[in-house]
């Protein structure tokens, strides 16, 4: 049920995310799409599999409420700390789509990277392969659904109502 769930919520989004990203690109950059919209693409479906990760473990582990917490997580979290260059915004997805981001557009980097002064850069952009931050936002969202499965266990949640009582 809770894979179900899971592969709904990126069913759903993924087609939304492909063709808003496909129309920005058109709009943004129509002399030559192609790059920027294969890069967008991959990232898109890269969040769209990493954030129902997060939404679903965030609707196992609060009953109630889950709107409120799931709001909280998308704006403390992934919005402001991830702004923040220090460690912390390492642990959010933002962060690992944004170095994605760079690399696979083929920034020129050298100027943050070689900088002795550019610290808080390259903390906000990280100094990792794509390779890494690839591998981090699968582990993630394994361990977020492996989480989200284990609670759902822990708890025993019923799905019938005639059971509940």
């Amino acid at each position: 049920m809770l894979l179900g769930k899971y592969l709904v919520a990126v069913t759903w989004t993924l087609p939304v995310g492909l063709i808003s990203s496909a129309m920005s690109v058109l709009i943004l950059a129509p002399q030559n799409p192609g790059h920027l919209m294969w890069v967008q693409w991959r990232l898109v479906l890269l969040s769209c599999v990493a954030y129902a990760a997060v939404f679903t473990f965030i609707g196992v582990l609060f009953t109630k409420r889950t709107m409120a917490f799931g709001v909280f997580c998308a704006i403390f979290v992934e919005v402001f700390l991830a702004m923040i260059p220090a460690v912390v915004n390492s642990f959010t997805i933002q962060f690992r789509l944004r170095c994605l981001l760079v690399r696979w557009m083929d920034w020129d980097s050298t100027l943050v990277t070689n900088n002795p002064d550019a610290g808080a850069f390259r903390v906000y952009f990280g100094e990792e392969s794509d390779w890494w931050h690839l591998g981090v936002l699968l582990g993630m969202t394994a361990t977020l659904l492996v989480a989200a499965a284990l609670i759902l266990r822990w708890r025993q949640f019923t799905t019938s109502a005639e059971t509940d009582g």
